[in-house]
């Protein structure tokens, strides 16, 4: 009797060593994370606001960035055995991505890796940031439709074993010249039109994280975005 018991108690410590789930239910993607306003980082926090869909202002033909909050759910085996090193903790390596319009149409022949790299700890969440559109692949896309990122976060356990999320899927709307603010610093009562060649006009000129996803960019600075001026037909430099 006393044999099977401690073969009974092997059993329980080893599926918990092991995480006690299956790996896709206990590693998985919560949401996409918003960068702060004042130095763009993206926190690693589950009460932190989250964005249910992206915009890509394809007049400024950049790359789309992407900041899943990642959680691991498995439990911790120094919780129950201090003197081993933590086997559950999972190191990301990056992140498998492919792209496809709305109708299901591909623009990735194939999945491309992404790498980035975070380390969360058992029952912790961290964020973790990678390029999900890169540049030039939207090249011959048309504005106002809708590109699918699905991707997997990948990783590696401290026992060893490779792991992966279950696919998360985002939505990225894209536009032409959508993202680009006319703001009332700008206006020109003499001429009645928007000035935004002035780069000294005054007001709040804040600079997006990432020209032409998701914020607004004050005309005035499309200079730095563009090389050029986004500027009010009437109103030409």
């Amino acid at each position: 009797m006393k044999a099977l018991e401690r073969f009974l108690v092997v059993l329980v410590l080893a599926a918990v060593f092991s995480g006690c789930t299956d790996d896709r239910q206990s590693f998985f993607v919560r949401d996409i994370k918003i960068p702060s306003d004042e130095d763009c980082i993206v926190q690693s926090d589950r009460n932190t606001p989250y964005r249910p869909y992206g915009r890509m202002d394809l007049a400024f033909g950049g790359s789309f960035f992407i900041h899943p909050l990642v959680e691991n759910a498995m439990t911790s085996s120094e919780k129950l055995n201090p003197v081993t090193a933590e086997s559950n903790r999972i190191t990301i390596t990056g992140a498998e991505v492919s792209l496809e319009f709305e109708d299901g149409t591909p623009i990735t022949a194939e999945p491309f890796f992404v790498a980035t790299s975070a380390i969360v700890e058992p029952g912790g969440v961290v964020a973790t940031s990678f390029e999900g559109i890169p540049s030039g692949y939207l090249g011959l896309a048309d504005a106002w439709q809708v590109v699918y990122i699905r991707f997997r976060i990948l990783g590696i356990t401290g026992g060893g074993k490779e792991v992966d999320t279950p696919r998360f899927t985002f939505p990225v709307l894209t536009c032409d010249g959508c993202l680009i603010y006319f703001p009332p610093e700008a206006y020109d009562s003499e001429r009645g039109c928007y000035d935004c060649c002035d780069i000294g006009g005054g007001g709040d000129m804040t600079v997006p994280c990432n020209y032409g996803q998701d914020d607004w960019v004050d005309c005035r600075l499309c200079a730095e975005a563009l090389d050029t001026q986004c500027v009010d037909p009437d109103c030409p430099c």
